[in-house]
C-alpha cells in the first residue's frame, strides 16, 4: 500500500518537472515568441492595409467604369447628333443647290445638266445617227418598191415621217403638260397660272418620265397610222425602225426646257447657209430642196446638228460659166482654158500625179440611191466645174475627201469620171 502510494508520488512528481520544465522553456523562448507575434502582427495589419488599397481600388476601377461606360454612352449620342446634323446640312445644301440649279437652267440651255443622258447635246448625236444609219435603211427599203419613181419621191416621204412626227409630239407634249398640272394642282382651267419654280418642277418630271411616256405614246402614234390605212400610214409603218428612232428623238426634243426644235425647212431658191446644212449630192449657192432639217438648241439657238439639202447653182453662178466658156474662143497666144475634151492645164497635171484616189470607198459612199458613173459619165461637165476642181486638187493634193467637202460630192465624181476617161487616173 506504501509502495503504490510512493509510485503514485513519484509519477507526479516527474509530471510536475516536466510541467516546470515546459514552463521554463517557454519563458526561455518568450522573446522569440514575442518577436514571432509581433511579425504576424505587422503582417496581418499590411494584408488589412492591402486589402484596405484593394477594396479601393475595386471602387475606384467601378466607378471609373461606370464612367467610361456613361462617356462612351454620351460619346455615341453625340455622335449621332452629329450624324444627323450632317445629313440635315447636306440635305440644306442639296436642296440650296437643286433650287439654285432649277432657277439657273429654268429655260436658260447654256447651262447642260451633264447626268442627263437626254441632254440637248446628246439628242443632236442620236439625231446624226439616226441620219446615217436607221435613215439610210430606210431609204434603201423604200428604193425596192416600184411606186417610186425616183429618189425624189423617197426623199418627200422620209423627210414627212420626221415632220409629222415631231407634230405630234409637240401636240402631246403640251397636252401632256397641261394634264400634269391640273393633277398636281387639282384643278381644270387651262389658264392656270404657275409659278416659275412650279414650271419648272413640271418641266423636270416630264424629262425624268420621258423615256417611258415615249414608248407609250408611240405606241398610240403607232396604232392611229394603223387605222388610218393610206399611202403615208402604209410607208411609214414599213419603215417602222425609222418611224420609232425619228419619234422617239422628237418627244425628247419637245419635253427640253426650253425645247430642241428643227429649224424651218428653206424654200426652193433660198440661199445656201453651210453653217447650218451639209450638201446631198449636189453642192451651189442657193437650195434646190431639203433632206434632213438642221437642229437647234432652242428656237434662234445654236445648230446642234446640221441639215442636209441639195444644192443648185443661181443665175449668178451660169453668167461664170458662160464666162468661163467664152474664154475658149479668144485669139491664139493669149492664155485661154483649153475647150471641153482637150482640158490640159497644171491641174490637170496635179491630177496626173495623185493617181491614188480612192475610188472605191468614195464610190461606196456616194451609191446611196444611185451609180455616180452611171449617172455622169455623159453629161457634159460646165467649164467652171472643172476649174473649181483643178483649183482644190492645187489646194488639197493630198486630201481628196477635202475636195470632196468643198465641191460636193455629185460634182466631185463627175469631174472624177471626166478625168477617168481622159486617162488621168
Amino acid at each position: 500500500m506504501a509502495d503504490s502510494c510512493i509510485s503514485i508520488l513519484k509519477l507526479l512528481i516527474s509530471m510536475k518537472k516536466e510541467e516546470i520544465q515546459r514552463g521554463i522553456d517557454q519563458i526561455e523562448h518568450a522573446p522569440q515568441l514575442t518577436e514571432k507575434l509581433k511579425e504576424m502582427q505587422k503582417d496581418i495589419n499590411r494584408l488589412k492595409k492591402e486589402n484596405e488599397e484593394l477594396q479601393q481600388n475595386r471602387k475606384s476601377a467601378d466607378r471609373v467604369d461606370y464612367s467610361h461606360a456613361f462617356t462612351e454612352k454620351k460619346l455615341k449620342e453625340k455622335e449621332k447628333e452629329l450624324a444627323n446634323t450632317k445629313q440635315e446640312l447636306d440635305d440644306a445644301n442639296n436642296r440650296l443647290s437643286k433650287l439654285m440649279g432649277r432657277k439657273m437652267t429654268h429655260n436658260n440651255p447654256a447651262i447642260a445638266d451633264l447626268s442627263d443622258f437626254n441632254r440637248p447635246e446628246k439628242l443632236g448625236q442620236r439625231y446624226s445617227e439616226l441620219y446615217d444609219n436607221q435613215w439610210t435603211d430606210a431609204f434603201g427599203t423604200l428604193q425596192e418598191d416600184p411606186s417610186f419613181e425616183d429618189d425624189t419621191q423617197i426623199l418627200d416621204m422620209l423627210l414627212k415621217v420626221l415632220v409629222n412626227a415631231m407634230d405630234f409630239c409637240k401636240t402631246n407634249a403640251e397636252f401632256h403638260k397641261r394634264n400634269i398640272t391640273n393633277t398636281l394642282l387639282m384643278r381644270d382651267d387651262e389658264a392656270c397660272q404657275l409659278t416659275s419654280t412650279q414650271s419648272k418642277l413640271i418641266k423636270d418630271v416630264m424629262k425624268v418620265t420621258a423615256p417611258e411616256s415615249g414608248m407609250r405614246l408611240f405606241e398610240k402614234y403607232r396604232s392611229k397610222l394603223g387605222r388610218k390605212n393610206d399611202r403615208y400610214s402604209r410607208y411609214a409603218l414599213l419603215i417602222t425602225p425609222y418611224l420609232q428612232e425619228c419619234f422617239s428623238i422628237c418627244w425628247l426634243m419637245c419635253v427640253q426646257d426650253p425645247p430642241v426644235v428643227f429649224g424651218s425647212l428653206p424654200k426652193n431658191g433660198a440661199a445656201f447657209d453651210k453653217n447650218a446644212y451639209k450638201e446631198y449630192t449636189q453642192s451651189g449657192t442657193t437650195i434646190d430642196f431639203v433632206v434632213w432639217p438642221a437642229m437647234f438648241l432652242f428656237q434662234g439657238g445654236n445648230v446642234l446638228c446640221k441639215g442636209v439639202a441639195q444644192g443648185k447653182y443661181d443665175s449668178y453662178a451660169r453668167k461664170h460659166e458662160e464666162h468661163m466658156r467664152s474664154r475658149d474662143t479668144r485669139s491664139p497666144g493669149r492664155s485661154k482654158t483649153p475647150a471641153y475634151g482637150s482640158h490640159s492645164t497644171n491641174g490637170e497635171d496635179n491630177i496626173r500625179s495623185r493617181g491614188t484616189l480612192d475610188l472605191q470607198s468614195t464610190t461606196m459612199q456616194s451609191s446611196r440611191s444611185y451609180h455616180w458613173r452611171d449617172r455622169y459619165s455623159e453629161d457634159r461637165i460646165p467649164q467652171y466645174i472643172l476649174d473649181n476642181f483643178e483649183m482644190y486638187v492645187r489646194l488639197y493634193p493630198a486630201n481628196d475627201r477635202k475636195v470632196q467637202e468643198e465641191m460636193g460630192r455629185d460634182n466631185y465624181f463627175r469631174c472624177v469620171e471626166y478625168f477617168r476617161q481622159k486617162g488621168y487616173f
